[in-house]
């Protein structure tokens, strides 16, 4: 059952139609519940979770013999490893190319970098304490495992 319920995540998050969900804000698990959810009943049936696992190795059964081989498998996690990445790079141009030019300067990492100490300075003496550095790593492991944006601030 676990493995089924794997491979119907899976599913619904490598449809071609899907957006980027970041999985520690808690939403991504409902909107798989919701793209499973066929009939809109509110749960899930040996159907619904049926039909999405043959949808899933269809998608990945390229030449369409009712196998999936080592090469199609690795073929599939390159593509969404691919999509992935594409995805990572938009958000970082996003946020850190300030003039919008396309391409991340040394000076706008700079900037990044000195606003990131600031915040990790909370006591503002111009150092990072210990406790500070833990703190920030807290706060900057939680953004990125809960929330995948990248914040200017808290």
């Amino acid at each position: 059952a676990a493995i089924s319920l794997l491979l119907v995540s899976a599913t619904a998050s490598a449809s071609p139609d899907s957006k980027p969900h970041h999985r520690g804000d808690g939403k991504f698990a409902e909107k798989i519940f919701e793209k499973l959810d066929t009939d809109k009943d509110g749960s899930l049936s040996r159907e619904e979770v049926a039909s999405a696992r043959e949808a899933r190795m269809q998608g990945i059964d390229k030449d369409k013999d009712g196998f999936i081989s080592a090469d199609e498998l690795t073929a599939h996690r390159a593509e969404r490893y691919a999509e992935r990445q594409e995805r990572h790079h938009e958000r970082f141009a996003k946020h850190f190319d300030k003039d919008g030019d396309g391409r991340v300067s040394v000076e706008e990492m700079k900037a990044y970098q000195s606003g990131r100490f600031a915040r990790a300075d909370s006591n503002n003496d111009g150092k990072v304490s210990r406790e500070e550095w833990q703190a920030a790593r807290k706060h900057h492991h939680r953004m990125k495992h809960g929330d995948t944006h990248y914040p200017d601030k808290d």
